[in-house]
């Protein structure tokens, strides 16, 4: 039988695991007296990298804004771009992103390049 709509089932049961692992680390985290001072960090990255960029960042930001965050470009220590939003509130970090483009007009250092190689590139 088909439907309207094709459904990926492995990954709605990898939706399904992680979101129940998430669940039943909140349980552990309300449960746990005394409170014990723990940092906990959450990472969701959207992976469908055969979607456009533009579809990646707004799986981000949609995601963002339904955690009350706003997401923008970032760049890391190893070079890579990122669109993300983040937070992080003592011990408490959540990150959410995907990969992007290099910003034009940016140096590998990610400050806005004042330099120019012949041809105009940067």
């Amino acid at each position: 039988m088909t439907t309207a709509i094709d459904h990926d089932t492995d990954l709605c049961t990898t939706v399904a695991l992680t979101t129940g692992q998430l669940r039943k680390l909140a349980d552990v985290l309300d449960a746990t007296e005394p409170h014990t001072p723990l940092n906990v960090y959450v990472g969701i990255t959207d992976m469908n990298y055969g979607a456009t960029e533009a579809a990646r960042v707004a799986t981000v930001d949609n995601l963002a804004a339904a955690l009350g965050l706003t997401a923008g470009q970032t760049k890391s220590e190893g070079g890579y771009w990122y669109h993300e939003a983040a937070t992080g509130h003592r011990r408490f970090h959540l990150h959410i992103r995907t990969d992007i483009a290099a910003p034009a007009g940016r140096c590998a250092c990610g400050a806005t390049c004042t330099h120019s190689i012949p041809g105009g590139a940067r």
